[in-house]
């Protein structure tokens, strides 16, 4: 089993299909095979690039050669093929340019499941996995189907409509082709080479698109599993059965994952931000071409209205999906500001009651303090009082003591000389 959260696991085989067309690297290959890997990366790379200049410069010798009642509609029909490859070659090319970004994108992903349980892990691993490989093969059909319809029109499309495939540079016309000799630009051979690079440049840039739908749906996953979380915590509070300090340490976790999905979303927006806007103007393009162009087109035949809008079709299945997936990453972005908005409203309030909690604690203390200090004060001074009335009273007794004391002593001096002088007297 790979390591928990690289991206083979969440989505395995869009990985695994770039990784083999070397515009994911494979870090732990050898280093023969990624060095063969950035070959083939270069290879496809370079002859898509080629191709892009190929139709351009077909298609500007087509509106440079022939004067054309409706400019803008005949600019607007030969734009679907340009718009086609350019849109594969433009993601591809993008997503080169990106696939370090998206290394880290991988790697925040694994950061955040790392704090999951390993029962919700491997859950939402699986659901991310079969997700990817439902949208790959959906993606290979319908391009199979594309493929397909664009053999239909040489079949089956009417003889006086039909597709001039010659030496010169083609296109399905009334009653005319291209005059432009290039047996270089049209030969058999680089017919196909420019097939194979057209097919395997769409081929890529779908799977990268699919990257980008899963990377979406891993954010959402995310944000939708805190979200549980959280409505498990207001449970767990309204029902009085979480500690207040159980309480402080979840809510910091939810604000980490809060963090977590924000820099998730920024790490999305980084790698595919551009990738979606260039397909959404390409796919405009093709479908504002594909219109005009059988708008201006003679009555074909089903067929040839099935090669023309079969990639229209495609376009717009994508797109839709597309529109879904920013939708819900939008909502649930606004989700995620709410709940921050709402943990700062909590820690706020948590902040007031704490405070007026100590305030209300600081009150009863000082007033404990100051009954006492009270209560010793008055025992001082009552100390003091009565020590002092003692004092007071024992030198007031002492005093009466000794002045009844001397009197006694006094009255007895007189007696003993009143008998004495009686005595003298007598003899």
């Amino acid at each position: 089993m790979a390591k928990v959260g690289s991206a083979s696991e969440f989505a395995p085989l869009p990985t695994l299909i770039l990784q083999c067309f070397g515009l994911i690297p494979v870090p732990l290959a050898p280093k023969l095979i990624r060095s063969f890997l950035q070959f083939i990366a270069a290879v496809h790379l370079a002859g898509a690039v080629v191709g892009l200049l190929i139709l351009g410069l077909r298609d500007t010798a087509y509106l440079l050669t022939y004067s054309h009642e409706h400019g803008v509609a005949e600019i607007l029909s030969v734009a679907p093929l340009f718009s086609q490859y350019g849109r594969s070659t433009a993601i591809t090319l993008l997503f080169l340019i990106k696939r370090r970004a998206y290394y880290q994108l991988s790697e925040a992903v694994a950061q955040i499941t790392s704090h999951v349980t390993e029962t919700r892990r491997f859950a939402l691993y699986k659901q991310w996995s079969e997700r990817s490989a439902t949208w790959t093969f959906l993606a290979l059909g319908l391009q199979a189907i594309g493929c397909l319809s664009s053999s239909l029109p040489p079949l089956l499309i009417h003889e006086e409509h039909d597709y001039h495939y010659t030496e010169n540079i083609t296109v399905a016309t009334d009653d005319h082709s291209f005059p432009i000799e290039s047996s270089v630009l049209t030969s058999e051979s680089l017919k196909w080479v420019g097939f194979y690079f057209n097919v395997s440049s769409f081929l890529l840039s779908q799977q990268v698109l699919i990257l980008a739908v899963v990377s979406a749906v891993v954010l959402r996953s995310l944000i939708v599993n805190r979200n549980s979380e959280i409505d498990q915590l207001i449970q767990d509070v309204t029902s009085g059965k979480i500690q207040k300090k159980v309480l402080l340490k979840q809510l910091t976790t939810i604000g980490k994952q809060a963090s977590d999905n924000l820099l998730l979303n920024d790490y999305i927006t980084v790698v595919f931000g551009y990738i979606l806007f260039l397909a959404f103007v390409l796919d405009q393009v093709t479908i504002l071409g594909t219109i005009a162009d059988g708008v201006g087109s003679p009555d074909t035949g089903i067929a040839f209205w099935i090669y023309r809008f079969t990639y229209v079709i495609i376009v717009l299945v994508l797109k839709v999906i597309i529109v879904l997936v920013l939708k819900v990453i939008i909502v649930l972005v606004l989700k995620v500001i709410i709940v921050l908005v709402l943990k700062v409203i909590i820690v706020l309030v948590l902040k007031v009651i704490i405070v007026l909690v100590l305030k209300v604690i600081i009150v009863l203390v000082l007033k404990v303090i100051i009954v006492l200090v009270l209560k010793v004060i008055i025992v001082l001074v009552l100390k003091v009082i009565i020590v002092f009335v003692l004092k007071v009273i024992i030198v007031l007794v002492l005093k009466v003591i000794i002045v009844l004391v001397l009197k006694v002593i006094i009255v007895l001096v007189l007696e003993v000389i009143i008998v004495l002088v009686l005595k003298v007297s007598k003899l």
